[in-house]
């Protein structure tokens, strides 16, 4: 049974250029410094004109929502092919293990590159947040040939959260390692209030194997937190921890959103709950998600699989 993360996107919906909020590039935009920047809802549109060496940097802030998931996409049109788009995010440097990664500051890199949707030519690119007025920047590219003026719609669905129940306070493993699959995982914890708990991420392991699956063990006080999991790279704003074994990965400038490089579709994610349901990255950049509750109890360690939520103690 696969984990549907959201419904599709139902791109008849779409706010036309005519009714939308419509933000037009204002030259010169061409770097992060220079970014254009706008807070955009449901529906706004970026416009403007990239060709030749032109490239248009904006900082998109998302309008602020109830707290909750959000999946925030960009769909750039244009009536000539070759426009090109990215999510844009800082280079990391490897600390050394017990130190962890060092985000190298005032760096520009492609995060994520925008992909081709099914059936057109429409381009996409795919971030998540939660109500808080959450920044990136994007940016978008074109070709000699792309003298047409291109409209990056902004589309906001809310994301289904699946229960994976409740645990006791203590030592709490997350593993994707030895669950029948070889996907490169990648997975983040966050508190109740969706804040990234710092320390709390794994891409690789090297405890109890080096591993490119992700293996992370920490100490979970009550209350409510949510798994963030998908392929390699899944990144906020936040470095890699010490004992990850993989501390170079590239990471978003801002913080309360995350986002997945990967343009993969389809993936197993190893995330199985009593070993009857196995969750799949249904498309290109998606997440998926999941949400346990610590409550005081007595005992110190449960075992959260992904790929099984192979518990130490059964769900109470």
């Amino acid at each position: 049974m696969k984990s549907t993360i959201v419904a599709c996107v139902a791109f008849a919906g779409l706010a036309s250029a005519a009714s939308a909020q419509i933000f037009p590039e204002v030259e010169d935009n061409g770097s992060k410094a220079a970014a254009n920047a706008f807070v955009m809802q449901d529906g706004s549109v970026l416009r403007g004109i990239a060709a030749g060496s032109d490239l248009d940097y904006f900082r998109v802030t998302n309008t602020a929502r109830p707290l909750a998931i959000y999946r925030h996409r960009l769909i750039l049109t244009s009536d000539i092919a070759g426009h090109t788009a990215t999510l844009r995010g800082l280079s990391q440097s490897d600390g050394g293990a017990g130190v962890g990664g060092v985000i190298n500051q005032n760096t520009d890199i492609a995060f994520q590159s925008s992909v081709i949707l099914p059936g057109g030519t429409s381009r996409m690119n795919q971030w998540y947040g939660f109500g808080k007025g959450e920044s990136l920047f994007y940016r978008v590219a074109g070709t000699a040939d792309t003298t047409a003026m291109y409209n990056a719609t902004l589309v906001t669905d809310t994301v289904e959260v699946t229960n994976l129940g409740n645990y006791q306070p203590g030592h709490i493993t997350l593993s994707s390692v030895n669950m029948g699959h070889n996907t490169d995982t990648d997975l983040w914890v966050y508190d109740g209030n969706l804040n990234a708990i710092a320390g709390y991420g794994n891409d690789d392991t090297t405890d109890p194997n080096t591993s490119v699956q992700s293996f992370l063990n920490r100490v979970y006080a009550p209350g409510t937190y949510y798994i963030a999991i998908s392929d390699y790279n899944t990144a906020n704003n936040l470095a890699s921890p010490g004992d990850d074994d993989f501390r170079t990965g590239d990471v978003l400038d801002f913080p309360d959103i995350i986002a997945n490089s990967s343009s993969a579709a389809g993936v197993n994610l190893g995330f199985q709950i009593y070993n009857d349901s196995l969750p799949f990255k249904d498309g290109a950049f998606d997440v998926w998600w999941g949400r346990f509750t610590v409550v005081p109890a007595p005992g110190s360690l449960a075992l959260l699989g992904l790929g099984g939520l192979l518990a130490a103690r059964r769900r109470r």
